[in-house]
């Protein structure tokens, strides 16, 4: 079981090498990838509380270099391929949501323009 979660682990960071919306923090490590979506802190901190709450996956946070990470650990023996790339895919689908909302909400139209 120890052999398959470090074996996750370095599929998750071959995963994330090959996603250019993401960004690598830390190798993995273990059983252990750190991550993040390339945008700012508040956005990847916004990502895992998404993840959490749509029950997808449960990463933690950690900072790495004053950036937050995506921490991702493999501990569960029932955890498969499938479980990273989904992990992966949310990812990525929340960063480009929370990214899309956030251009939204900064788009102002001008006065007069209607």
């Amino acid at each position: 079981m120890i052999q398959k979660s470090c074996q996750l682990a370095r599929y998750l960071e071959m995963r994330v090498r090959q996603e250019p919306e993401l960004e690598l923090l830390s190798e993995a490590q273990l059983n252990i990838v750190c991550f993040r979506y390339r945008g700012t802190d508040a956005l990847n901190t916004e990502i895992v509380a998404d993840m959490q709450e749509a029950g997808i996956a449960a990463p933690s946070m950690t900072t790495i270099g004053e950036r937050v990470a995506i921490r991702a650990c493999f501990i569960n023996h029932r955890t498969r391929t499938e479980d990273v790339n989904a992990l992966v895919a949310a990812a990525i689908g929340f960063g480009r949501r929370r990214m899309q909302m956030q251009d939204a909400m900064s788009y102002r139209r001008p006065a007069g323009s209607w």
